[in-house]
């Protein structure tokens, strides 16, 4: 994910935590407030019940790439906070690419015929 794309400062962090609103899923949480610029930004956030630090970045990297890929298709700029929840060690990719979609889906911030994970490209 670019620079521009992400959500870095902490008070950004503390602005979408606290005025977002929620959508769950078994593998992540999903926060999202309006955006303040006017491209959509994305924060990863991964405590430290994930494990120990190199488990934690490696949940940050897969969702800030599985999340990347669902960018180009958000509807309105908002900015997104994805908690990394314990299940996310376990997870296939195929999984968490359905779990950001759902939480998407529910957050109304792509439509659900945009994309198909888990399906080849015709």
């Amino acid at each position: 994910m670019k620079p521009k794309f992400r959500i870095t400062r902490a008070i950004d962090f503390k602005r979408v935590r606290h005025l977002g609103k929620t959508y769950t899923h078994p593998l992540a949480v999903l926060k999202v407030a309006q955006g303040e610029v006017e491209n959509s930004r994305a924060g990863i956030i991964t405590g430290k019940k994930i494990g120990n630090a190199v488990v934690r970045n490696r949940a940050k990297r897969r969702l800030r790439a599985t999340f990347s890929e669902f960018l180009p298709l958000l509807v309105k700029p908002s900015d997104i906070l994805v908690i990394a929840r314990e299940p996310i060690n376990n997870a296939t990719t195929i999984d968490l690419k359905n779990a950001v979609k759902q939480l998407l889906n529910r957050a109304e911030l792509i439509g659900s015929d945009n994309y198909d994970a888990g399906r080849p490209a015709s």
